[in-house]
């Protein structure tokens, strides 16, 4: 009995010590600011002749896309309409008083690489 009680604790130790190393926070991946951003959330899909998705919506109500962006702690987003940097930041919000047509881009960039996602702006009457 005595053989078996400490062949029972030398395996449980051991088990102990396999398990204890497997876990090290030394060796957690993080990312970095030379990953290449990611753009999560609703975008939409471009038609199936390879044009730009749309966004639409009524004039004066107001358009609000919501995004994420991945590694957070890097990115930067920039949203252009027409060409021109409107906002920064995760959400865009745009208001229109008239229909009308428009082109929407939105940059992430971290310090070394930069994703985009382009869309049309369609504004009913």
């Amino acid at each position: 009995m005595k053989k078996y009680n400490f062949i029972t604790i030398i395996l449980l130790s051991i088990i102990m010590i396999f398990l204890g190393s497997c876990s090290s926070d030394d060796e957690q991946i993080g990312a970095t600011a030379d990953d290449y951003p990611r753009i999560m959330g609703s975008w939409p899909e471009r038609a199936t002749d390879g044009s730009l998705g749309t966004l639409t919506f009524n004039a004066k109500d107001t358009l609000t896309v919501s995004v994420q962006f991945s590694p957070a702690l890097y990115c930067e987003g920039t949203w252009y309409v027409d060409g021109v940097e409107t906002a920064k930041g995760n959400t865009f919000k745009f208001t229109e008083d008239k229909a009308d047509r428009h082109n929407l881009k939105l940059v992430v960039k971290t310090a070394k690489n930069e994703t985009t996602r382009e869309a049309i702006i369609i504004v009913n009457q």
